[in-house]
Parts: C-alpha cells; sequence; structure tokens
C-alpha cells in the first residue's frame, strides 16, 4: 500500500553551515503500516560531523476509505484564511534577506511579530532537491520552519531566539503551492520557550507544528 508521512521531527544538533553537505538516510521500522525512517546531515572537513537529524513517521494510505464528519471535528482554527495580496521581503538582523527567504515568496497579516497569534504565506520557488519533484509533505514541513518568527514578540536587536527542534504533524496533505502557518509563541523568563502553529493550504487547516525555542540575549 503506498505510504504517507504523518509526522516529521527534526533535531538541530548544531548550526548548519552554508557548505556542502553529505546526507545519510536508513528505515528504522520497515513494515505494512507504519514505516519509521531516520535521516542525517553531515557536515566538516571529513563529512563525518551530524548537524541535523530528522526521523519521519509514515503510515499506509487505506483502501477502504474510514468515516470523516467534518461537524463532530470542527474547530475555529479549520476555517481558510485569505491570502494577502502583496508579497513582502523579509530581512534579519546582521544579515539582510536570508538565503531561505531568497527562495521563497512570503507574505503576512498585519499581526506578524507582534505577540498576537501571527499569521504567514509562504510559497517555495525552486525544488528541494534539484531535478526531484517536491512533494506536498515536503513543501508544508519546509514552510512549519516560520511558526519560531511568525508570533515571535521579542525584539531581534536584543533577543536571539533560535528553535533547537521542529516537530509537524499532519492528517492530510496539503494541496497547492502556497502553505499558511499561523503560530502563537509562549516562553517563560529562563530562556525557554515553545512556538506553536496550525499549517494550512488555502482550503483549510491541514496539520500543526510545535518548536522548542533557545532564547538568549545578544
Amino acid at each position: 500500500a503506498p505510504m504517507r508521512t504523518a509526522r516529521h521531527t527534526v533535531d538541530m544538533m548544531r548550526g548548519v553551515p552554508l557548505t556542502p553537505l553529505r546526507p545519510e538516510v536508513e528505515v528504522l521500522r520497515s513494515g505494512r503500516r507504519i514505516q519509521v525512517v531516520r535521516a542525517s546531515l553531515f557536515s566538516g572537513p571529513d563529512l563525518d560531523m551530524e548537524m541535523a537529524r530528522a526521523t519521519s513517521l509514515r503510515m499506509r494510505v487505506a483502501d477502504i476509505p474510514n468515516p470523516v464528519d467534518s461537524e463532530k471535528t470542527a474547530h475555529p482554527e479549520d476555517e481558510p484564511h485569505a491570502l494577502p495580496d502583496e508579497p513582502v521581503l523579509l530581512t534579519m538582523l546582521g544579515i539582510g534577506v536570508p538565503a531561505f527567504l531568497r527562495a521563497v515568496e512570503f507574505r503576512r497579516t498585519g499581526e506578524y511579530r507582534d505577540g498576537a497569534p501571527g499569521l504567514v504565506w509562504l510559497r517555495m520557488h525552486n525544488e528541494m532537491v534539484a531535478g526531484c519533484e517536491t512533494s506536498a509533505f515536503v513543501r508544508l514541513a519546509t514552510v512549519a520552519d516560520m511558526a519560531s518568527m511568525a508570533a515571535q514578540y521579542l525584539q531581534p536587536d536584543e533577543w536571539m531566539t533560535v528553535n533547537a527542534d521542529l516537530a509537524v504533524t499532519a492528517f492530510r496533505d496539503p494541496v497547492g503551492d502556497w502553505m499558511g502557518v499561523r503560530a502563537l509563541h509562549k516562553n517563560d523568563g529562563d530562556g525557554i520557550g515553545l512556538s506553536e502553529a496550525v499549517l494550512y493550504d488555502l482550503d483549510g487547516r491541514v496539520g500543526r507544528a510545535t518548536a522548542s525555542i533557545l532564547i538568549e540575549p545578544r
């Protein structure tokens, strides 16, 4: 039976440099209904230093459809949000426009980075791997990384906020190129925070993302 990625978790071991990286992929569990896959990226002079590690949970797509009752599962966060008309050029302190944001079209609501639930929309311009079609879940997981920024209220010239991980869970694959991230940020006073987000396509809710945030003064 075909498989679909239901959950994807990334742990950042170190800051990833803008240098060649070596991927390594291993199937940890291979079953008819559930698969678990690990992927790591390595850098360093000998390409043996692990920079990031991801684990994906894949589930079989059922041959016989199960019931879907949208009324019983309805939630206010399910409703799709309007796509803003104008793109925005986002810059980051000290580096201008980061490389990732040069590869996407970025749109936002007026709530972005003011502490309220922030909503951003992104569309990828490029393939994740040259010559390979980018899957729907990869597009979703790529833009879900914005959860740590979409509602961050701490002033970037005073505080550095780093997401040390990212967990993405989806109950369906997104449709289309545009992915929405409606995020909420919480933190205590000990330098640890949490960003959580509802993930959308233009039809409505797709899943959820969470990120653990390291907070340090600049």
